[in-house]
């Protein structure tokens, strides 16, 4: 008999029907209060998720490993975003970097110039940004993203799917500064 109880995802413990999960009901005298301590219990957590002083933040204009491109890093809302700032010239024969791997066929004219490739990026602790995603204009693919800051001169950029095992790692280090930067086109990018 238990193991027919088992067998049935719809009832629990005694192979009694499952209950349904109902909240708690509050005398309308003590609602007040109950509101109350939940908002002081919650008032704590944004002091608890700010960014403690010396956490590492990627800002400025970072190499790709490979060298191919350049990208800066920016504030865009609470999140971590990043754009293409640089192409290397001879990744576009023709001379015009669009966006042409695009799964949407829509999209496919636009400038990868001061296109947002890295975006969503939360900090998760003091050199740790995850929860982005990262767009491979030369796949035309999406991935997870995770950054790790490993020093002034090092950054750690993983994209994956869905957990980060199955993904690659680059190491991105500060781009020269005297690095020219593409002009986007009116209209251009995102």
């Amino acid at each position: 008999m238990e193991r027919d109880c088992l067998r049935k995802p719809l009832q629990h413990r005694g192979c009694g029907p499952a209950r349904q999960w109902r909240p708690a009901r509050v005398a309308p005298a003590l609602a007040p209060a109950a509101l109350l301590a939940g908002v002081v219990l919650l008032a704590p957590l944004p002091a608890a998720a700010a960014p403690a002083d010396g956490a590492a933040v990627p800002r400025g204009v970072w190499m790709m490993q490979n060298g191919k491109a350049a990208v800066e890093f920016f504030a865009c809302g609470p999140s971590l975003c990043g754009r293409l700032v640089w192409g290397r010239p001879d990744q576009y024969p023709d001379g015009v970097a669009k966006d042409r791997r695009n799964p949407d066929p829509a999209l496919r004219d636009r400038d990868l110039c001061g296109l947002t490739v890295i975006w969503g990026l939360e900090r998760d602790g003091a050199d740790d940004w995850t929860g982005g995603r990262v767009y491979d204009p030369s796949s035309g693919e999406t991935y997870r993203a995770r950054v790790h800051v490993e020093g002034p001169e090092r950054l750690r950029v993983r994209g994956y799917v869905g957990i980060p095992w199955f993904g690659r790692s680059q190491t991105w280090q500060p781009a020269p500064p005297d690095l020219p930067r593409c002009t986007p086109t009116a209209g251009g990018a995102d």
